[in-house]
């Protein structure tokens, strides 16, 4: 009877473990510390090292006066007030309060920015919820946080994670205004806009504008959009014309931000990429959600915006929640693509792991093992849950590899690398 008894118990654990195969993590009773654990390590990533002067993203030695590369002159030079009044920025007003009571203290210079792209987070989560769903922009605003791209722009005085933080504020007011058809939503966008030109009007202008324009002739309600008030929204641009000359902003090369922005979405590859060729063969359709989504991705690279990050987060986001859906045509896609990801990244590893022996020694070697080891186990199991179908694995795999990955970098590679490099 015992064996019966045991059995049996075994059983229903069996049936209980099938029918929560499937089911969201974010539903899980389990999951609120899990949550609490990826943003706490989040925040560390957006903190560690920022008192150092060490290198910016491209790999150069960085000094107080480079940290704001992005603006037209040197940071010292706007904070001293040597640029015309008319230059108004809100970065630099912050950054000017800054050195006048503190002084040229380099974290509390890098901290303005962190908080603002906080603050841009809790704003994108309260109106996303409105029209993606409390699942699906949860999700999505955890898959940025495990991205490599914002964090690392946000810990440095850059006017990119400004930028991309407004305009992901603007995307969601300008889609309720659209959905809602309400002067309380065309209010939010408003106050957005006016934030938006004193950040960086000549971008933010195109980006609302040419937002407007392309919903205005494909969306279905873009009808809506035909108001007489919404001339105010020319405004940025006429602004932007005369106050930031637009050739400043286009120093980038394009095909060298679309590099950067496939890998700080690295370790979302698998779904991002067929989530692309899903978006193109839906907008053939004139899918609502696809036509949403082409047209902030197109805003996004036409003003090569980190804003892009947020509509990569939102395709992977649903195609993570897709995938269980017996009809999901790209399962074969992102096995294949988590395995070769596997096989890149240990080659990769193998590479940095030898030349770190052969130029620091040992300790040149833990290195990159720390950081490959940090990928591989991870991903392993990501790989498990995703011939297991265990979304549990495939969400909490992906999303613990992100954070813990670039705080291995700032904790432990970083350093040798300010310690080679100064």
């Amino acid at each position: 009877m015992k064996a019966k008894d045991k059995n049996k118990s075994f059983q229903k654990r069996l049936e209980q473990d099938a029918s929560t195969a499937d089911k969201p993590l974010l539903t899980s009773a389990q999951y609120t510390t899990f949550q609490v654990f990826i943003v706490l390590i989040f925040g560390l990533n957006l903190l560690v090292l920022n008192d150092v002067l060490g290198l910016n993203l491209w790999g150069e030695k960085t000094t107080l006066e480079q940290v704001g590369w992005t603006f037209e002159s040197d940071l010292r030079d706007l904070i001293s007030g040597e640029e015309p009044i008319w230059r108004l920025n809100l970065p630099i007003i912050f950054y000017q309060l800054i050195t006048k009571f503190i002084g040229e203290n380099i974290f509390a210079i890098r901290l303005v920015g962190v908080i603002f792209f906080i603050f841009s987070l809790l704003g994108t989560y309260n109106l996303g919820r409105r029209f993606l769903g409390e699942e699906r922009i949860k999700m999505t605003i955890l898959i940025l946080m495990s991205s490599f791209l914002m964090v690392n722009f946000a810990k440095f005085a850059m006017l990119d994670i400004w930028i991309g933080g407004i305009q992901m504020l603007l995307f969601c007011a300008l889609i309720l205004y659209l959905k809602k058809s309400n002067s309380d939503w065309w209010n939010v966008l408003l106050v957005f806009a006016g934030i938006s030109t004193l950040i960086a009007p000549m971008l933010n202008g195109v980006f609302i504008l040419g937002l407007l324009a392309y919903l205005y002739f494909f969306h279905p309600n873009g009808k809506v959009l035909k108001e007489k008030r919404n001339l105010v929204f020319v405004l940025p641009l006429i602004i932007g014309f005369f106050v930031h000359p637009m050739e400043s902003y286009f120093w980038f090369q394009p095909l060298q931000y679309l590099k950067m922005n496939i890998l700080g979405m690295l370790l979302f590859l698998p779904f991002l990429l067929p989530a692309l060729w899903q978006l193109i063969q839906r907008l053939r359709k004139r899918e609502e959600f696809s036509i949403l989504i082409f047209g902030g991705l197109l805003m996004g690279f036409l003003t090569l915006s980190l804003s892009i990050q947020f509509f990569f987060a939102i395709l992977v986001a649903k195609q993570m929640k897709d995938y269980f859906d017996k009809n999901y045509p790209y399962q074969n896609a992102v096995k294949t693509l988590a395995i070769f990801g596997m096989i890149g990244s240990f080659s990769v590893s193998l590479y940095y792991m030898l030349n770190g022996f052969r130029a620091q020694g040992a300790i040149g070697f833990r290195a990159p093992m720390l950081l490959s080891l940090a990928y591989w186990i991870p991903n392993f199991v990501f790989l498990i849950g995703l011939y297991a179908k265990r979304r549990r694995m495939i969400e909490g795999s992906l999303l613990i590899c992100g954070v813990l990955l670039t705080l291995i970098f700032w904790m432990h590679t970083a350093p040798l690398l300010f310690k080679e490099w100064f």
